[in-house]
């Protein structure tokens, strides 16, 4: 049975074209049977990439059967690869990313890592002398996921081998550089006949920060207009998609190559403040524009945070500090798990968390505490607060005097997890906790 060689689902120009690429150097030089497979169907740009140099379009496959031989190219991240992957047997990785862990062989491997801009860079090296027996497909092939990867050598990314090795590859195809890449972004930025959903997901990548699972994805256009003529649609969008790919958060980059500027659409007031954390950025609108920004692996991904702000207070005194918090999913609702860092000298007080939601106040102790509280997205108001020592000390509900929140039923899944049921009697009072409170934690 032939080698399946295969990248990263939603694949893009590099991970289809380096599938491609790689099986032909397997099946020609190295004398292997490979076979490049696709985990989805390819984006506009790859699929121009197809048809420029009359490639036939990989088989799509949903998974992988156990012992099947393998090669993953483009990503070694196992939330973009087959759900059966660590029951194939992984005969090498090819990739420029960097290394997430997770993925498990049979046996020890061949791994490529190189920080290079695109993957098909990094498989020129690897071929050697042999690269001179590449077709001029092939080569096209090449070429075409540098250019694409490197926005033209506009990305951050792009080394100078990068443009070195794809000059070299127009010289050999006697191709003007600027005006094909003018070619294939006009390709990639035809997005007319694509669903929101569609859009979202075209070039996505699933990423965990500190607890949260973000679907970070990026729209790659020379005429951004287009994409953010439909804000309001592709937003409720992000909404559904995060829902349905079991994610906490879709962060949705609209990256113009041409002016090397990010839009990120900002639905909510959790993405706000992952922005104004992350870039430095002042947010007003549903929408902020990161100026420089092109590159989710060098520039989004490295500086995705999650966190929040603890002003702490005692006898009239405050002292802030920032730390980390977890976005998780309950049900169709937020809540957050925030550890408490070491606090300040003399100071073991009542604590406020200023996020992306109003502020409210817990009760502590010398013990430092697990904050634990939920947000309903589109709720006018809080749902259920809980505050819960380290020690296993009884739940207070929130401050009696804070009454703002409205009554803790309006989240019963949250309040019977963390509560026996039918011992709370209303706001401000005590229960007992649960069992299951402590496994709660992170």
């Amino acid at each position: 049975m032939a080698i399946q060689v295969f990248g990263h689902k939603s694949p893009d120009t590099d991970s289809t074209g380096s599938a491609i690429l790689w099986a032909w150097y397997m099946n020609e030089v190295e004398g292997h049977s490979a076979e490049a497979v696709l985990l989805g169907a390819p984006n506009t740009e790859a699929a121009f990439m197809l048809d420029r140099w009359d490639l036939p379009s990989p088989a799509i496959i949903e998974d992988v059967a156990d012992e099947t031989a393998v090669v993953i190219v483009d990503t070694n991240n196992p939330l973009e690869l087959p759900t059966n992957i660590n029951n194939a047997d992984i005969q090498a990785i090819i990739d420029h990313h960097k290394l997430v862990g997770g993925l498990e062989t049979k046996g020890p491997i061949n791994i490529t890592m190189r920080p290079l801009a695109c993957t098909a860079t990094i498989m020129v090296d690897l071929m050697g002398d042999d690269a001179a027996k590449m077709p001029h497909w092939a080569k096209g092939a090449a070429l075409t996921c540098i250019l694409s990867d490197t926005l033209e050598f506009r990305s951050p990314t792009t080394t100078d081998h990068d443009k070195a090795v794809a000059e070299k590859l127009a010289a050999d195809l006697g191709i003007d550089i600027p005006s094909y890449a003018a070619e294939m972004f006009a390709a990639k930025s035809d997005v007319s006949s694509f669903s929101d959903a569609q859009l979202i997901r075209m070039d996505s990548k699933q990423y965990e920060v500190d607890g949260t699972k973000f679907l970070v994805s990026v729209l790659e256009t020379t005429a951004p207009a287009v994409v953010l003529d439909r804000k309001d649609s592709l937003m409720d969008s992000l909404i559904t998609v995060a829902s349905e790919d079991g994610v906490d958060q879709v962060l949705f980059f609209v990256i113009d190559i041409l002016n090397k500027k990010a839009t990120l659409l900002v639905p909510n007031d959790l993405v706000k403040t992952v922005a104004e954390q992350s870039f430095d950025a002042t947010i007003n609108g549903d929408t902020v524009v990161l100026h420089g920004v092109m590159s989710r692996k060098k520039q989004i991904i490295p500086n995705l945070k999650v966190w929040g702000k603890m002003e702490i207070f005692q006898n009239g005194k405050r002292s802030s500090l920032w730390t980390t918090f977890s976005l998780k999913r309950w049900g169709s609702n937020f809540y957050y798990s925030l550890k408490t860092p070491v606090w300040p000298d003399g100071f073991h007080p009542r604590c406020r968390f200023a996020g992306p939601i109003r502020p409210a106040r817990f009760s502590s102790n010398e013990a430092g505490a697990s904050v634990w509280f939920t947000w309903s997205p589109g709720f006018a108001g809080w749902g259920c607060r809980l505050f819960a020592d380290l020690d296993g000390l009884s739940p207070s509900l929130r401050d009696p005097q804070d009454r703002t929140a409205p009554n803790p039923g309006v989240l019963p899944g949250m309040w019977r997890a963390l509560w026996h049921p039918g011992r709370h009697q209303g706001q401000g009072r005590r229960g007992r906790p649960m069992g299951a409170l402590k496994p709660l934690y992170d």
